[in-house]
């Protein structure tokens, strides 16, 4: 499938028409999901050098494969290179890389992406802090992930209906 896309992608260049930011999304999607993120980041670079603005969409999938791989400093990077770009992260974005930094074991930076994506007005939903628990978790950061569980309840609504079951704890 990453093949057959990234070919259809050079056939449209060779029949002289314009990839456009939907064509390198998908791409660049495809290469993520088959953990290529060489070739994605490869894409990301390209598609700018051809004058076609990135965005949100590209980014966090770009950000998904690297984060898949465990190239959190270079999603991070992404996520640098966004704010640059005039690109504002999303809640997936933030989610993609609160997860690479996850996978790497990089929970200082997992839960500093929680503060920023709320100073940025970006709400943190449950995948996020799960994100940061397992992060914490793989870190062997127990007593942090526990803590942070723990002060969830202002924070995740999902809590107020465990209350609402079990009575508060």
């Amino acid at each position: 499938m990453i093949l057959y896309k990234v070919a259809l992608l050079r056939e449209m260049s060779n029949a002289q028409l314009s990839p456009d930011v939907v064509s390198y999304s998908s791409a660049i999607d495809a290469c993520s999901g088959c953990r290529q993120w060489a070739v994605a980041l490869s894409l990301l670079r390209e598609m700018s050098e051809n004058g076609v603005s990135p965005n949100v969409v590209t980014y966090s999938s770009c950000i998904t494969g690297l984060g898949s791989c465990k190239q959190w400093k270079l999603a991070l990077s992404l996520l640098d290179e966004m704010r640059e770009n005039k690109v504002p992260p999303n809640l997936i974005t933030y989610n993609s890389c609160i997860s690479a930094c996850g996978q790497a074991k990089q929970w200082r930076q997992a839960l500093q992406l929680i503060d920023t994506m709320s100073e940025q007005g970006v709400r943190p939903d449950t995948i996020s802090w799960n994100a940061v628990i397992t992060a914490l978790g793989a870190s062997k950061q127990w007593y942090a992930a526990l803590q942070t569980l723990r002060d969830m309840p202002e924070r995740a609504e999902w809590w107020i209906d465990i209350e609402r079951r079990f009575g508060k704890t």
